[in-house]
């Protein structure tokens, strides 16, 4: 199933924390993004691969993935950004209020928009040294596997 970045971000309750266990970069025919699984749940963000040096979020598909880098659950809340990464999705550490991955498209009102697929290990906290993150090593996925 895919999903725009509104129906996605209406997925989550305001206020509410979910958890964060898995992240994979993506790459394949020049197009950059991540999988990643919050509440049980597998997605893949992707950029436009039609914009250019122009780019933006392309597509939010709810998919399977087996992941290299599986790690403690973080519980994060999710939020858009400010004022211009109106079109950007954190989620955010409620231990330390950091960001550990965001994704979207930043300056989207701008004349050079830029897509933006961030994970930040380092903010998962102090239990990080328990954890076993792997260095981000991409992955691909056939469209056979889309759900």
């Amino acid at each position: 199933m895919e999903f725009s970045f509104d129906e996605f971000f209406n997925l989550f309750e305001p206020n509410k924390t979910y958890k964060l266990d898995a992240f994979d970069s993506y790459y394949k025919n020049d197009i950059n993004g991540a999988f990643f699984r919050i509440n049980k749940k597998t997605f893949l963000v992707t950029e436009d691969p039609n914009d250019g040096y122009r780019s933006s979020l392309d597509r939010i598909i709810n998919t399977q993935h087996s992941f290299e880098n599986v790690f403690q659950p973080v519980s994060v809340y999710l939020r858009k950004g400010d004022c211009y990464e109106n079109e950007v999705i954190k989620m955010v550490n409620v231990e330390n209020d950091l960001v550990v991955f965001e994704f979207g498209t930043n300056t989207s009102d701008s004349w050079y928009p830029y897509f933006v697929c961030n994970f930040n290990p380092e903010n998962i906290g102090e239990l990080r040294r328990e954890r076993q993150i792997k260095s981000s090593k991409p992955t691909n996925i056939d469209s056979n596997f889309l759900i």
